[in-house]
């Protein structure tokens, strides 16, 4: 059954978005270590995972030569990318909750001139 076989073809710039991915996966390892010392470090790690999860899609899809294997990794692309953003507006607001509650936190925006 030859129809069930993905080909593959060689791109230059899987390399770049698979070792980002790995430093993705560092970076939210390193968060996780530390996830006693801010409360919203999990949805750092959580964030910095899902950059990890579509740099490896993306890399899948440019190494695909068939047009369903690239579809079916642009489709897993776009599950992870719109997961991506709720998880970003969470962190800014548990990140601007925490500052927010400090009694001489600095004002973003004052009234008057």
């Amino acid at each position: 059954n030859r129809e069930s076989v993905m080909r593959w073809a060689y791109s230059p710039y899987a390399v770049f978005l698979f070792a980002s991915a790995g430093a993705c996966l560092m970076l939210a390892a390193l968060a996780w270590r530390r996830r006693a010392t801010a409360p919203c470090v999990w949805t750092l790690a959580a964030i910095v995972s899902l950059g990890a999860l579509y740099a490896c899609a993306y890399g899948l899809e440019l190494l695909m030569a068939d047009l369903p294997a690239k579809l079916f990794w642009a489709k897993a692309q776009y599950v992870v990318l719109v997961s991506l953003a709720p998880l970003c507006l969470v962190f800014v607001l548990q990140y601007a909750g925490d500052d927010a509650s400090q009694p001489d936190a600095p004002q973003i925006a004052e009234s008057g001139s």
